[in-house]
């Protein structure tokens, strides 16, 4: 996603309803979005956030468009981590995206290439991207200080969750 983030002050809740609100053609799937009642703000480019959060979401719905019923869960929440956190991001506070869905999942020999360039399980047609979506993702959580990850389990759903500093108010 093209250059260096414009930095401003933003709420992520607002750039996840902004991406939530384009239209889904995907009526059989309902997404279900909980928030800290006082979350953080964080400095941020709000298009290449919204690009991360829309990549994700297409995934999820991609993941699902075979289901009955599919349904993906937000949650944002603040969170403060340890100097020893398991991302080795810098210590401080972050507010923490996870997206969580019950499609088929990601097998584990594919879990660790998601991220790659072009890498996708699904068929590639006219219709489908060719696998950028989040290596794009990726790049965009770096460039902000922040981190992205996936969990999944085959059958069950993914869970794939993004870190991206809280903005801090020096006033």
């Amino acid at each position: 996603e093209g250059g260096e983030p414009v930095l401003n002050e933003h709420s992520i809740t607002s750039i996840i309803h902004n991406v939530t609100n384009i239209q889904i053609s995907a009526p059989k799937i309902s997404i279900d979005f909980t928030g800290d009642r006082k979350l953080w703000t964080v400095l941020a480019d709000e298009n290449q956030l919204q690009t991360l959060f829309y990549n994700i979401l297409m995934n999820s719905i991609e993941a699902l468009t075979d289901h009955q019923e599919g349904k993906i869960f937000i949650l944002v929440e603040n969170c403060d981590l340890s100097v020893d956190n398991r991302w080795t991001l810098k210590k401080g506070k972050y507010v923490k995206v996870t997206v969580k869905d019950n499609g088929i999942g990601i097998t584990p020999q594919n879990l660790d290439k998601i991220f790659a360039p072009y890498f996708s399980t699904k068929k590639i047609t006219s219709q489908k991207r060719v696998g950028l979506g989040l290596s794009i993702c990726q790049s965009i959580a770096k460039k902000h200080g922040g981190h992205i990850y996936a969990e999944s389990v085959y059958g069950e759903g993914t869970v794939i969750s993004v870190l991206i500093p809280a903005y801090k108010d020096e006033s």
